[in-house]
């Protein structure tokens, strides 16, 4: 669930051989969730009984995924001792590392590595601490849409079911980039490092100029004219993008729709007035994203020495903006890749609603939750 669109995904089968059943989605207000939390629990509500009743979908049990300001997560390392010993420990010494009240968070955690100390083995323990406020309007609207949340999970963990584990041995980042957040998670040797919320998203960058996300994307083919990408400077401003002689001009329409504006609402044309706002409004949102990603990086790897990051991976709809990948590629100099969840169904893929060459970036969340669903 995030700004503008709730997503489900249905698969079936085991987790060696899943089929994916049904991915679908449905526009909400952009209003009802807001930089991940539920604001307008009754409307989320709606939106999801009409996702079910609408496509049919056969499971009422689901996977929530929730990604916020709220939500945090931490890695440390304890003395080895008794999960039971370890669980009473960590609740105990939360408030250390969260700055939440012990009472207004749920915890949960999972150990995911032992190292040896100078006192003996030590326990990798990841820690992911939830507001209990902005998660009790999920469970809410979940539970009024006659839905069973079997499981809570952090949607950035999501994010690693959907590439080989193989791709995890080394250093990566996830980088999944919705309308509404930007979640950040550099992962070593399959274990999570550290999980930054930003709020470089694709609706700052529309609400600061005050345009339309379709119209942000659609300034792809402006890039992609000029060639942008392949003669990038290590330090670039605004006036490097592309040359005002070979800007497209955009003309739109808005019209009183009760399904909102989409993307057959914009028309390009020549020889008109230049409107340089949708290529402001990308090269602004972009570079920001690139900024934000490097100072992460830099932060993960001034702790280390010799670490290298081997790849970044890019989800969300922000994904899709074609020129992104390489702008982030020319930048950062590492590899960048684009997550295509299909790819994780060994079985059939029978969502036929949605183009996977198109949107699959934007699934790529929903579909690590479904499997998430399968490993228990």
């Amino acid at each position: 669930m995030e700004t503008g669109v709730i997503r489900a995904v249905e698969i079936t089968g085991t987790l060696r051989t899943a089929d994916l059943v049904k991915a679908e989605q449905i526009e909400i207000p952009e209003e009802a969730i807001v930089e991940g939390v539920i604001e307008d629990v009754a409307t989320v509500t709606g939106a999801l009984k009409e996702l079910w009743d609408r496509y049919r979908i056969g499971s009422r049990e689901v996977v929530l995924g929730v990604s916020n300001q709220g939500v945090l997560m931490r890695l440390a390392d304890f003395p080895k001792i008794e999960l039971s010993k370890l669980d009473k420990m960590l609740r105990f010494q939360a408030g250390d590392y969260f700055p939440i009240p012990v009472t207004e968070m749920m915890l949960d955690f999972a150990v995911v590595g032992e190292t040896q100390g100078e006192t003996g083995p030590r326990l990798e323990v990841l820690m992911v601490a939830v507001r209990r406020d902005m998660l009790d309007k999920s469970l809410q609207a979940i539970s009024s849409a006659a839905l069973t949340p079997r499981i809570v999970d952090a949607s950035p963990l999501a994010l690693m079911r959907t590439v080989p584990e193989s791709r995890l041995a080394g250093t990566t980042i996830f980088a999944d980039i919705s309308n509404g957040i930007t979640s950040l998670m550099l992962v070593t040797g399959g274990i999570p490092r550290f999980v930054r919320i930003i709020p470089t998203n694709l609706q700052v960058a529309l609400d600061q100029d005050n345009y339309f996300a379709d119209i942000v994307l659609q300034s792809e083919r402006q890039v992609a004219s000029a060639h942008a990408a392949d003669n990038m400077p290590d330090i670039f401003l605004p006036g490097d993008l592309i040359p005002e002689t070979e800007q497209d001009s955009f003309t739109y329409a808005v019209e009183s729709k009760p399904d909102g504006f989409t993307p057959g609402d914009i028309s390009l044309e020549q020889e008109r007035k230049p409107v340089e706002l949708p290529v402001n409004a990308w090269y602004s949102w972009a570079g920001a994203v690139a900024e934000e990603i490097r100072s992460s990086i830099g932060f993960y790897l001034a702790q280390r020495e010799s670490v290298t990051v081997d790849c970044l991976f890019l989800s969300g709809c922000g994904a899709r903006a074609e020129g992104v990948r390489e702008l982030l590629n020319s930048e950062l100099d590492i590899p960048v890749e684009v997550i295509n969840p299909a790819v994780s169904f060994k079985g059939a893929v029978n969502a036929r609603n949605i183009d996977w060459h198109q949107e699959g970036p934007d699934f790529a969340v929903a579909v690590g939750l479904a499997l998430r669903g399968m490993e228990t």
